[in-house]
């Protein structure tokens, strides 16, 4: 395929809200971290931490948006 003219970069966002302080956030792949599940069912969690209080959060696979597991493997 030839590309006649390239198209600008999608970046996925997805808004969560922290489990601790309640913070609403907007978070992208780079902000997560991946980490072994330990269930059967969810065998890969993601981790971010809060930037308001600086707990950690945890999303499962099925947490997410097609466009943030998308730039994850990409």
């Amino acid at each position: 395929m030839k590309v006649i003219k390239e198209g600008k970069e999608i970046k996925g966002t997805m808004r969560v809200i922290c489990k601790t302080c309640e913070a609403e956030l907007e978070i992208q792949a780079g902000d997560l971290k991946e980490n072994p599940g330990d269930r059967p069912f969810d065998p890969t969690t993601y981790s971010y931490k809060c930037p308001c209080c600086r707990r950690t959060n945890y999303l499962g696979y099925n947490d997410l948006t097609e466009e943030i597991y998308f730039d994850l493997n990409n």
